[in-house]
C-alpha cells in the first residue's frame, strides 16, 4: 500500500510492479533526525499560524485543520479520536467509501458537507466509481451555491422560541416524536 499525500488529504493506492517500475528513477531523499525535527517544528509553527489567519474563512475546513495540527503536534490517535470524535459527515462519507470499495455508488445528499466527504473519498484508491461519485459532491455544491436563500437556516419563529423555554424532558420527547425514537 502506497500513501500519497495531495491537496484533498492523503490518498491511498495499492503498490504494483507498474507502480513501482517507471521510465525515470524515483526520488529518496535520507535526512538527520535532528533536521527532520527542526522541519517539522518549523512546518507545525507556520500551519498553526495559517490556521490561525485562515479560521474566520466561511467555508474553510477549521476541524480537519486542528485535527491536522493535533497530529503535527504528536498527539496520539486515540488522543485525536477523543478531542474530535466522528460527526455524521465523516461517518457518512466512511460508510460511502465502504459502498465505493464495493463497486457501488452511494447516493449524494445536498446536505452533505462535501469538502469533509471529499476529504474521506479521497483515502480511497482512484477508480471511476469513485470519481463519479466525488463529480456528484461538485454537482450537489454547485446547486446549494446556486440556490443559496434555500439553504439558509430558518429564523426562530415565535412557536419555536415557545418551545426553546419548554423543560427538558418535554423537549426530549418532542424530539423522539420527530425521529420515531422511543426516549429512555
Amino acid at each position: 500500500m502506497l500513501r500519497l499525500t495531495g491537496v484533498w488529504g492523503t490518498e491511498f493506492r495499492t503498490l504494483t510492479r507498474e507502480n513501482i517500475i517507471a521510465k525515470t528513477d524515483p526520488d529518496i531523499r535520507v535526512e538527520s533526525a535532528l533536521i527532520n525535527q527542526s522541519k517539522q517544528i518549523t512546518q507545525r509553527e507556520l500551519f498553526r499560524g495559517f490556521v490561525t489567519m485562515s479560521a474566520g474563512i466561511p467555508d474553510f475546513p477549521i476541524r480537519y485543520a486542528l485535527k491536522e495540527l493535533a497530529r503535527m503536534s504528536d498527539f496520539r490517535t486515540d488522543q485525536i479520536t477523543i478531542l474530535f470524535p466522528p460527526n455524521i459527515d465523516e461517518i457518512q462519507a466512511e460508510k460511502e467509501n465502504k459502498q465505493l470499495e464495493a463497486n457501488e455508488l452511494p447516493i449524494v445528499s445536498l446536505t452533505d458537507n462535501h469538502t469533509v466527504h471529499r476529504l474521506f473519498h479521497s483515502q480511497l484508491n482512484q477508480s471511476d466509481i469513485r470519481d463519479k461519485h466525488l463529480e456528484y459532491h461538485d454537482k450537489a455544491e454547485q446547486f446549494k451555491k446556486d440556490n443559496a436563500p434555500m439553504f439558509q437556516p430558518e429564523q426562530p419563529t415565535e412557536l419555536h422560541q415557545a418551545e426553546m423555554k419548554l423543560p427538558e424532558a418535554t423537549l426530549s420527547k418532542k424530539v423522539a416524536q420527530q425521529i420515531n425514537t422511543p426516549i429512555i
